[in-house]
């Protein structure tokens, strides 16, 4: 079986972690939260990561912009709602995300 490749959109702050524990499982990891490549990379992937602890200016749409390519090719999502109900533009982000797609 060929490793799986996970797409992780993630905060800075676990990035590794998060890459060691993919690596230890027997995947490999790709980070991005460029917009421009978000939907060619989630389509390319075995699983896709959302991790909303610090949310880039252009967060809703690059969140959206990978999870509608994951969805669209039966891709698995998970969504780490860091620090959800923190801020209003957090929480906003994440309660749109919720009620638009489905996560593992």
């Amino acid at each position: 079986m060929a490793r799986p490749l996970i797409y992780q959109i993630t905060n800075g702050v676990s990035a590794q972690l998060q890459a060691d524990c993919v690596a230890l499982l027997g995947g490999s990891s790709v980070m991005s939260c460029r917009l421009a490549e978000a939907a060619e990379i989630a389509a390319a992937s075995d699983a896709l990561l959302i991790n909303i602890g610090t949310p880039p200016d252009d967060a809703e749409e690059l969140y959206r912009t990978a999870a509608g390519a994951a969805a669209a090719n039966n891709i698995p999502v998970v969504l780490d709602l860091v620090g959800y109900g923190f801020s209003k533009c957090r929480t906003a982000i994440a309660d749109a995300l919720l009620a638009e797609f489905r996560f593992s």
